[in-house]
Formats: C-alpha cells, sequence, structure tokens
C-alpha cells in the first residue's frame, strides 16, 4: 500500500513542476506578443532614378531679412516621368522642410504630391491635379530624407510624379537630387535651381511590390493629351541665386523616423486578460489535488496501523 502511495505522490508532484512554469509563462506580464511593424523596404526589389543623392530642388525662393527668414512660391514645382515594369505601392521621397521652432519667419508648408498616367509630349505642369490617379496634399514642418510615400498600388506603366509647393509665402520643401541613371526618366522643374547642387535628377526610388510579376502589356496611356502642349521648354529658371541665400539647409538629424511601430489594439488587450482569467483555476486545482492525495495517504497509513495492533 506504501508503494501505490509514494507512486501517487510522484506523479502528482511531477505534473505541479510541468504545469507552473507554463502557468508562469502565460501569466507574466509584459510577454504579449508583438505586433509586426513597419515595412522594410531594404528588401524590396526598388528602381531608383538617380545616384549621389543631396539636398536640391528647393520649391520656394528663401532669403534672410533681418533676423527673420522670408520665402516666397508661385506654385513652384519638380516633376519626373518614368516607367513602373512592375506594380508599385511606395516611393521613397528625401525631402527637406522648414522647421517653425528653428528658423524665425518660417510656417509649415502644404505640398502636393501627385501621380499621373504619363501623357507623351506633356511637361510636369500640364497636368491637371483632378485627373491624379494619387494625390494628396500634405502639411510638413520639418526634415524626412528618408520619408517613403506609401500609396494604393498602381500597375506597371508610364507614369509622371509631381510635387508642387501650394504655400505662397512663409513655408518651403526642398526635394532631394542627384545624377540621373536611366536616360528614360524625363525630369522637369519650374523656379526650382535656388542652392543646388547642379545635377539634373530628382533622387526617387520606386518599390516594387513583393510578388508582383511583370506584365505582357503595361498600362495603356493616353496617345494624346487634351490639351496642346507647349511646344517649347518651360521658362529657364534663374541661373543666380538670390543674393541673401540661406547659410545653410536645414539638418536632417532631428528628423524622427517615418514609420513607428504599430502599438497594441485594445481588442487584443481584452483578449489577454480574458485568457488569464480563464488560467487561474489551475493553482487552486493543483493545491486541491495535492491536499487530496495527502489525506487518502494518511487514511491508508492510519488503517495499517491498526492492523498491526
Amino acid at each position: 500500500m506504501k508503494k501505490i502511495v509514494s507512486i501517487l505522490l510522484a506523479a502528482l508532484m511531477l505534473i505541479v513542476l510541468t504545469a507552473m512554469p507554463a502557468f508562469a509563462a502565460e501569466e507574466a506580464p509584459g510577454e504579449e506578443t508583438p505586433e509586426e511593424g513597419a515595412v522594410d523596404y531594404s528588401t524590396r526589389e526598388c528602381y531608383e532614378f538617380c545616384e549621389g543623392e543631396a539636398i536640391g530642388f528647393w520649391l520656394a525662393t528663401v532669403s534672410l531679412v533681418g533676423d527673420t527668414w522670408e520665402t516666397y512660391s508661385e506654385e513652384n514645382y519638380v516633376s519626373a516621368t518614368f516607367t513602373a515594369a512592375k506594380p508599385f505601392s511606395a516611393i521613397k521621397v528625401p525631402y527637406w522642410a522648414g522647421n517653425p521652432d528653428n528658423f524665425n519667419g518660417i510656417t509649415p508648408v502644404d505640398v502636393e504630391f501627385a501621380i499621373f498616367k504619363a501623357v507623351e509630349n506633356n511637361w510636369g505642369s500640364d497636368y491637371n491635379s483632378e485627373d491624379a490617379v494619387v494625390r494628396e496634399v500634405k502639411t510638413l514642418d520639418h526634415d524626412i530624407p528618408d520619408y517613403v510615400w506609401e500609396i494604393p498600388q498602381l500597375p506597371a506603366g508610364r507614369y509622371c510624379i509631381r510635387f508642387t509647393q501650394l504655400t505662397e509665402e512663409g513655408g518651403y520643401i526642398v526635394i532631394a537630387q542627384g545624377e540621373p541613371v536611366d536616360d528614360d526618366i524625363e525630369f522637369d522643374y519650374e523656379n526650382c535651381r535656388q542652392n543646388t547642387t547642379g545635377q539634373e535628377g530628382i533622387a526617387l526610388t520606386v518599390y516594387y511590390d513583393e510578388g508582383g510579376d511583370n506584365p505582357e502589356t503595361p498600362t495603356e496611356v493616353p496617345g494624346e493629351p487634351t490639351e496642346v502642349p507647349p511646344t517649347e521648354a518651360p521658362t529657364e529658371a534663374p541661373t543666380e541665386a538670390p543674393t541673401e541665400a540661406p547659410t545653410e539647409a536645414p539638418k536632417p538629424t532631428d528628423a524622427p523616423k517615418p514609420t513607428d511601430a504599430p502599438k497594441p489594439t485594445e481588442e487584443g488587450n481584452k483578449s489577454n486578460e480574458t485568457d488569464k482569467k480563464d488560467n487561474k483555476w489551475l493553482i487552486p486545482a493543483i493545491i486541491g489535488g495535492v491536499v487530496l492525495v495527502a489525506a487518502i495517504a494518511a487514511i491508508v497509513i492510519g488503517a495499517s496501523k491498526k492492523k498491526k495492533k
């Protein structure tokens, strides 16, 4: 009989030792499964427009008057017409925007980000905003030199991407420029030559979507524009910068990261709390089992002693 009791006690202790670590792991605070963070675009196949990315196209004329910065823009823009070989939904757009906290007189700036189906012989100014396949007006007030513009997926095809400053006075944005690496891309800009490096290309990068195959035929583009495009190039931008241009561009070191990992949702937290409540019966059940087996063992041992007398 003693052997049976010993076996029961040993089995019960084994159950306790096995169950406790699992319960502790489930009950431990701060052990929630981390949610998916920002997309790692460094692993994506991409189409780079330029090399030697640098602070470049200023979409406003900026000057220092006394201790106050003054800016002016008449819907200055930069654009690039390119062919996407695969579907895409993200474009890297390095930019620097005036920070009101760092520069006296500077205000946030409204900028139109727009993508159009390309029309042969069109300049960037020939497209109407209402015809854009993707359009956003962003209010910017600091630098993000690694900014990625995420958009609804567009199929492979030829497009024109354009950035236009809408704020006339007080704000400014600078779009990165570089040395073009593909002759197929057509760059166009207006009144954006102040403080540039002299390079002609807009330093953008298109990130192709994963699993996007090359289509048999690319997206069709209109054969003729709705309006006859100008026969001459846009008015040449001034070759000299204003006499009182900013001595240096805003430093990008203060720029926050473009994306933050999403916080756990309230629904997920409630689910975890429910699971914890459902498991609170485990320790009382184990303790009860130990007490029950101990009681049985005591009765058996007491009965055995009475028989010996």
